[in-house]
């Protein structure tokens, strides 16, 4: 397996993650150097012209709010689920937070099935938009109808 090229995006999310694990194994400096990385890469995609809509600036929003409420004792272990989803991004290209974050009915144009969410959390890390990629393979899988059929209410007799 072939190391992803570095970018800036992922230049960010593996300074997170260092800065993350650093937290996680003790350094008090960690966490809130790593909430203010996240704040940073947030505000650039932003500035960098991305609406607040799009898939990239909601992964980081709510990657940032989540490093937030890991702050609090009770939901520390939100911090060890980020750190092994920020390293699967950085070493395998892999978000598990922007799949599930595709699966949500505005990021969505199938239906949201078994067969929608399998192909969203299993298929493997490729070039592109997830939400490209899901829509083309499930239609080419005929998994994924053009048209939702409309639901009709029984006749009263």
């Amino acid at each position: 397996m072939r190391m992803p090229t570095l970018t800036l995006a992922r230049g960010y999310w593996l300074a997170t993650g260092i800065l993350l694990g650093a937290g996680i194994a003790g350094a008090t400096w960690g966490v809130p150097a790593a909430i203010a990385v996240t704040a940073i890469q947030l505000a650039h995609f932003r500035d960098m012209g991305h609406r607040w809509g799009s898939l990239p600036v909601q992964v980081r929003a709510v990657y940032l709010a989540l490093l937030v409420a890991g702050s609090w004792p009770p939901l520390a272990f939100i911090h060890v689920v980020q750190c092994l989803g920020v390293w699967m991004n950085v070493v395998a290209d892999y978000c598990p937070l922007a799949r599930l974050l595709s699966l949500a009915p505005w990021h969505r144009r199938e239906p949201l099935t078994w067969t929608t969410i399998r192909w969203t959390l299993l298929s493997p890390p490729a070039p592109g938009s997830i939400i490209d990629r899901r829509t083309h393979a499930l239609r080419c899988q005929g998994a994924a109808p053009d048209v939702p059929r409309p639901v009709t209410a029984p006749e009263r007799r």
